[in-house]
């Protein structure tokens, strides 16, 4: 999928759930999955955005 995404649109996203499946076994609540995958999510948009970072200015005397 990134081999067939432009490289002037940007980075792609992809994330596989390794431990996906039908039965309730794999030890997650769908809400703390929601959560997993929306912080997983912003992190990604916060990395290739710049959001969050903040210029610090030098100390002035």
């Amino acid at each position: 999928m990134q081999a067939a995404a432009d490289p002037a649109s940007g980075p792609v996203h992809i994330h596989i759930e390794s431990n996906a499946g039908h039965g309730g076994s794999s030890g997650s609540s769908p809400v703390s999955k929601t959560i997993v995958d929306w912080a997983r999510r912003m992190g990604f948009g916060a990395h290739y955005t710049g959001w969050g970072k903040q210029e610090v200015s030098p100390l002035v005397n």
